[in-house]
């Protein structure tokens, strides 16, 4: 019985709305799970105590409730950057250490009306801001299949959280890859919608904080790729909040013919080249893709080399200004420690958004000739703890997911192999704005054939 925590969730729905297990037993089963684990992975930083008397709610009113409710009784793991009414949610600062928000993010209002229970929050670095998941709130997340490597950032603890079956499935947030490097460190699928696809409303990085704002998306992390469109299809839509958010509902389906598609691969961006077992297990997935007739070659998107120095102008435009408002708004901070010297003036900034308007001008009309891109998540596999402050020229490695938060586009990550000493090796598949639907049907076929997410060794 304990391994039906490991199962797809149109599984775990079935088995409840069939009666064979009951919400209760489901989340015990989860707890049980997170009270196994947790020691030594410390990703759940925050058990909902409300938990178990939610699922018990659902136990007794199950008749009333269940045809109603997409998600009914599932339960599931937030990102602790994401906001949850009457569960501390910090954000991995100081100044939140004992926050309890008022009201749910709007991501978490939507999951809890579709029937999901919330079990517990999982950890983050500050601010969502780092490549590894370490706080001086709740210490650091240790990465399912080796302890001693890390789980990326900054949704590592719910990345390493979901690898670990301590949910049926959980939320991120990603601004230059934080769903999906986790996901590949972690051996699970990731998904970051198009620009808007989800409201961020509730998430630690405010909707007003910026230009850093509109770079970021939250989104799901699962074991498996048939779980995203029954999660997308609750989470997408306008809030009523967001600025950023579009008005576009959630595709039902699309199947389209694979001789129909056509796509294009790279390996190296010109910024950080990658290992060889990344590239040749990349290169595997493209030769079964082009054994199915689809259509992919070796390409490079335009100005893919500008990438990181694009990305890091924008997001320290103002010396680091809005970081530190953000950090005095939570009580971390007294006062603004603004850098004036490092900033870039009105004229500058203008120019550097051109920039920026080019750079997806230029991406959009390339893509005119192409449905999809699969590409590296990063350049390696799970590195050591302490990797991205060591050597911080390592960060241009995460380049390959940067690019598609710039652009506004859909991207998903997934596992497709593993290193010699078994750590998960992902890919990256993206599309054009509002294609995550192609994006989740290529993922699902390279999953079939590559087996997905496997049972780490805890």
């Amino acid at each position: 019985m304990k391994d039906l925590i490991y199962k797809p969730i149109s599984e775990l729905i079935n088995l409840i709305t069939k009666r064979e297990i009951s919400v209760v037993e489901l989340t015990s089963l989860y707890l049980e799970q997170i009270n196994k684990v947790n020691p030594d992975l410390n990703a759940v930083v925050t058990k909902n105590s409300e938990a178990l008397k939610n699922a018990k709610e659902k136990d007794n009113n199950f008749e009333n409730l269940n045809c109603q409710k997409p998600l009914f009784g599932l339960p599931i793991t937030i990102k602790d950057s994401i906001d949850t009414a009457g569960i501390i949610t910090t954000g991995g600062t100081k100044g939140r250490k004992n926050y309890i928000p008022e009201k749910d993010a709007a991501v978490v209002k939507r999951l809890k009306e579709a029937g999901a229970i919330i079990l517990a929050k999982t950890n983050t670095p500050e601010l969502t801001l780092e490549y590894e998941t370490i706080n001086e709130i709740h210490g650091r997340t240790n990465n399912p299949y080796n302890l001693e490597k890390s789980p990326g950032g900054s949704s590592g603890g719910e990345a390493a959280a979901v690898a670990a079956g301590c949910s049926a499935f959980g939320i991120g947030s990603d601004t230059a890859g934080s769903i999906r490097l986790p996901a590949h460190f972690c051996g699970i699928t990731g998904l970051k919608g198009s620009r808007g696809r989800v409201p961020t409303t509730g998430g630690i990085i405010p909707n007003d904080v910026g230009i850093i704002d509109q770079l970021t998306e939250f989104g799901p992390l699962t074991r498996h790729v048939s779980d995203l469109n029954l999660i997308m299809d609750v989470i997408s839509g306008p809030d009523g909040s967001d600025p950023n958010c579009v008005p576009l509902k959630w595709p039902k389906a699309v199947t389209p013919a694979n001789s129909k598609l056509r796509g294009i691969y790279y390996l190296d961006n010109g910024i950080y080249e990658l290992d060889k077992k990344t590239k040749d297990s990349i290169l595997k997935v493209v030769n079964s893709l082009k054994d199915k007739n689809v259509e992919i070659k070796h390409k490079k998107p335009p100005e893919l080399d500008y990438t990181f120095s694009l990305f890091k102008k924008i997001f320290s435009a103002d010396g680091w200004n809005w970081k530190y408002r953000l950090l005095k708004k939570y009580n971390t901070i007294k006062k603004v420690k603004s850098n004036p010297e490092k900033a870039i003036n009105g004229i500058e900034f203008n120019k550097l958004i051109g920039k920026l308007q080019r750079f997806r001008k230029k991406n959009i009309e390339f893509m005119q000739e192409y449905d999809f891109i699969i590409s590296p998540v990063t350049a390696f596999a799970a590195q050591d703890h302490g990797f991205s402050y060591e050597e911080k020229r390592i960060v241009s490695a995460f380049s390959y997911t940067m690019i598609y938060n710039l652009l506004g586009w859909p991207a998903v990550s997934l596992r497709i192999s593993e290193t010699e000493d078994n750590l998960p090796i992902g890919i990256q598949i993206a599309s054009t704005p509002c294609q995550e639907k192609l994006c989740i049907f290529l993922a699902q076929m390279i999953e079939n054939e590559f087996g997905g997410w496997t049972r780490p060794p805890l």
